[in-house]
């Protein structure tokens, strides 16, 4: 160990022991003596590791100081990130909105579309079942009057040929009486 690099012992604490300081002779402390003595040895401490303390200290001050300032620049870099990702998202949004917007709006639009064109075709159906009806309507009078015609037709056959089946009768008759 070099001199500079010896460590000097605080002095220890007061416990009303004696103190020895050379081999065979012994004092009592005294709380004055101590503090001479604790300023005598941070005098000498110093003395032989003043040079080394400040640049160990300038040192941390150094590093202290860097360290600060890389904190500082790396909250500054977050900050930035954390700003333009909060960009980007709001950007995001807004076009997903817009989008959404746009699709609501066309589906809005279909389905309007839908509508109208569901309430055309009901009214073409009813206007076709309205038709249909009508036209059953005509045929089954149609019908009728048919069917009212071909029955007095019958009936009238009915007594035409009743009328010549009594004169053929009456014919034959006459033949069955002549020829007797």
């Amino acid at each position: 160990m070099t001199s500079s690099e010896k460590k000097i012992a605080p002095p220890s604490a007061p416990n009303d022991q004696p103190e020895v300081n050379q081999p065979g002779e012994a004092t009592l402390a005294s709380p004055t003596n101590q503090d001479v003595d604790l300023n005598t040895l941070n005098k000498i401490r110093d003395l032989l590791f003043g040079q080394q303390v400040q640049k160990h200290e300038q040192q941390l001050t150094q590093l202290e100081n860097r360290l600060n300032q890389e904190c500082a620049d790396i909250r500054h870099q977050i900050d930035q990130r954390l700003q333009a990702l909060e960009t980007s998202i709001q950007k995001e949004l807004k076009a997903l909105t817009k989008t959404l917007q746009t699709n609501h709006d066309a589906q809005t639009a279909a389905l309007s579309d839908f509508h109208q064109e569901y309430d055309k075709g009901i009214s073409a159906v009813e206007a076709q079942i309205e038709q249909m009806g009508d036209n059953l309507t005509q045929k089954h009078d149609e019908l009728r009057a048919l069917l009212e015609r071909e029955v007095q037709e019958l009936n009238t056959v009915d007594d035409t040929d009743r009328a010549h089946l009594a004169d053929l009768f009456s014919e034959l008759a006459l033949n069955i009486r002549a020829s007797r």
